[in-house]
Formats: C-alpha cells, structure tokens, sequence
C-alpha cells in the first residue's frame, strides 16, 4: 500500500483515469431534478433494469404518432 492507502495494481483506476471516466459519465448525464419520484414511479411500473431504459422509451414514446384525444404519458403514472 501506498502511502495515501492506495494499492498498487489494484482494479481500480488512477486518479487520471477516474477524471476521464467522471467526465465521460457526466456528458450523459440527465438531471430531473425534483421530478426524481415520478422517474422512479415510472421506472418501476414499468419493469425498467435502468434509467437509460427509461430515457429510451421516452424518447420512443414522443416519436410515436398519437390521436389528439390520446392522453399524455401520465397513463403510466
């Protein structure tokens, strides 16, 4: 072990690949802020594994073409 209590060869990535990888993470990044709940709601009712599976079917949800009497995406909610 080092002196900061690193161990050399370990899995973990040195400090200049944990920024490249933080940085990398933040550009994908999505905030929804105070809307946590219903993601989660969301996320739940439908059986979603992750948030990028959320972000997808919303996406695909928008591009579908709908009647105007459709109701808005809170059916799911």
């Amino acid at each position: 072990a080092s002196p900061s209590g690193a161990v050399s060869g370990s899995c973990t990535p040195s400090g200049g690949e944990k920024q490249s990888l933080d940085r990398r993470r933040g550009k994908t990044r999505i905030y929804v802020g105070n809307h946590i709940d219903r993601w989660l709601t969301l996320k739940e009712k439908l059986d979603f594994r992750n948030d990028a599976e959320v972000a997808g079917f919303l996406l695909d949800f928008c591009k579908t073409p709908k009647s105007a009497s459709s109701k808005p995406i809170d059916c799911f909610l």
